[in-house]
């Protein structure tokens, strides 16, 4: 009688185990790493820049393209927004960027780095409008669903990128 009660007990003893053990084994197959999520990149080949008569209270302004490429994140550089960007050390340490001036009535076109480009999954313009406090305004984020030609309005304290017909307006109100 013994012998049947030990022969049950450690037939329960293995099925306990068996129970428990069969989840960790199935989560132990699957994967452990964290597929990185692909958003693609960028497509945008050039950048067009329209300013207006008047910009930036008569001041050069200055802009930095920065490309996002897949090795970092956009939010190292989005969390410091463009009012703190042209004074940070990360600016400075940021090794894909393009920095240009622009002054009123100007007509620019930037052709940008093609070799930073091959990993860009995010370009991230910032312009530095004196006076101006609202982040927003003095931002653009192209991601992969951007044109190859960009084309940013350059107002008196804000950029705009263009959509269909937002040349043809702002040229008629403002040209």
């Amino acid at each position: 009688m013994k012998q049947i009660h030990r022969l049950c007990t450690f037939n329960l003893q293995l099925l306990t185990i068996f129970l428990f053990a069969l989840p960790l084994l199935i989560i132990g197959c699957a994967p452990t790493e964290i597929e990185e999520q692909d958003y693609g990149l960028v497509r945008t080949q050039t950048i067009r820049f329209e300013c207006g008569k008047q910009l930036n209270q008569g001041l050069l302004l200055p802009v930095d393209i920065i490309y996002i490429t897949r090795y970092h994140m956009p939010r190292e550089v989005v969390s410091i927004g463009p009012n703190k960007w042209f004074n940070s050390l990360w600016r400075e340490k940021w090794e894909e960027r393009q920095t240009i001036s622009l002054k009123a009535g100007e007509k620019r076109k930037i052709k940008l780095n093609e070799l930073w480009l091959r990993n860009t999954k995010f370009l991230i313009i910032y312009a530095d409008f004196k006076g101006v406090e609202e982040p927003y305004s003095q931002q653009i984020i192209i991601d992969k669903s951007g044109y190859r030609n960009e084309n940013i309005l350059v107002l008196p304290r804000s950029l705009v990128l263009d959509e269909e017909y937002g040349f043809w307006l702002w040229r008629w109100l403002f040209g």
